[in-house]
């Protein structure tokens, strides 16, 4: 009797257990060149090897929310405009866009701090938005 009402409450309750979901890479890039802007300036750099490994763009999903996970897992709204793909912060501190140009991944990320602004242009080895 005891196995039964047992089984009975599992079954019951298991509707209500939250499963997470598995996160996936939805973007994974290396930057070849940096850029620090700000009012009175711009300065464009190549990346070194190490500095390119430091400076990557990841950005995940899960529970059907991208995250930009290389940046503090903000959360990010996903748009379409033409061949872009487009990765928006929310609080509108910085963005990702993505396109395939023939075999390779391209993609732009910047980010705003203050007055000055960042940006990586690079390309990625993975893509699955």
């Amino acid at each position: 009797m005891i196995k039964w009402i047992t089984a009975l409450l599992i079954l019951t309750l298991l509707p209500l257990t939250s499963f997470g979901q598995a996160e996936l890479i939805v973007l994974n890039g290396i930057p070849l060149v940096q850029a620090k802007c700000s009012f009175e300036d711009c300065k464009h750099f190549a990346l070194s090897e190490s500095q390119q490994l430091e400076s990557r763009v990841l950005i995940t999903k899960k529970n059907n929310k991208y995250l930009w996970a290389s940046r503090g897992n903000r959360e990010l709204t996903k748009s379409q405009s033409g061949a872009f793909t487009i990765f928006t912060e929310n609080n509108g501190a910085g963005y990702i866009r993505v396109a395939r140009a023939g075999d390779k991944i391209l993609y732009t990320e910047h980010m705003g701090l203050a007055l000055e602004t960042i940006s990586y242009w690079g390309a990625a080895n993975d893509f699955n938005p």
